[in-house]
């Protein structure tokens, strides 16, 4: 009885457990897989190119935003820094004209003696970008300003500023600037 168990026992694992290989007409076949993509990776020899036109565009729209915020934001307190810091962004006859006329003119109205008065800007958007030919620019940038004079309540008001650009040794310097 009990070698009657054993072999029953025995060819229950043989038949169940133990997977035997498929012969198909005496001939051994592997157990075929499901078929898999090549997943090797594609090196990418060259890169898509931009336009040195969009390239244009995107420097122009970026340094008119960065430079809308930065001149549109001063106060008397701190010596104009946020204009006079601006510098190495503008033509040399704007820098004459921001460092003359223009700090000149923001003292006399905001002087340092006087109630403490700081304005800040932020861009809210560009509005226009003209690239004339690939040595000069416009743009034309909207803003958002904050103005505080002395412990008084600030005002907001939303004021455009443009911009002319003129590409100097493949840089992009600003050649011109007024508020709207």
């Amino acid at each position: 009885v009990v070698l009657l168990i054993l072999a029953v026992l025995f060819l229950l694992w043989f038949l169940f457990f133990k997977k035997n290989p498929v012969f198909v007409s005496g001939e051994k076949q592997a157990p075929k897989l499901p078929e898999v993509q090549n997943l090797t990776p594609r090196i990418i020899t060259e890169q898509p190119k931009a336009k040195p036109e969009d390239l244009a565009r995107q420097t122009i729209e970026a340094l008119a935003r960065v430079f809308a915020e930065r001149f549109g934001s001063y106060s008397n307190q701190s010596g104009y820094l946020n204009v006079t810091d601006l510098y190495p962004l503008m033509t040399p006859s704007t820098q004459r004209w921001a460092s003359g006329t223009y700090v000149s003119k923001l003292k006399v109205e905001n002087p340092t003696a006087g109630q403490f008065y700081g304005i800040s800007a932020r861009t809210t958007n560009i509005k226009s970008v003209k690239i004339m030919d690939g040595e000069s620019a416009e743009a034309v940038v909207s803003t958002q300003r904050e103005e505080t004079k002395g412990a008084g309540a600030s005002r907001i008001f939303y004021q455009d500023i443009e911009l002319k650009f003129l590409r100097i040794n493949q840089s992009w310097l600003v050649d011109w600037v007024r508020w709207l």
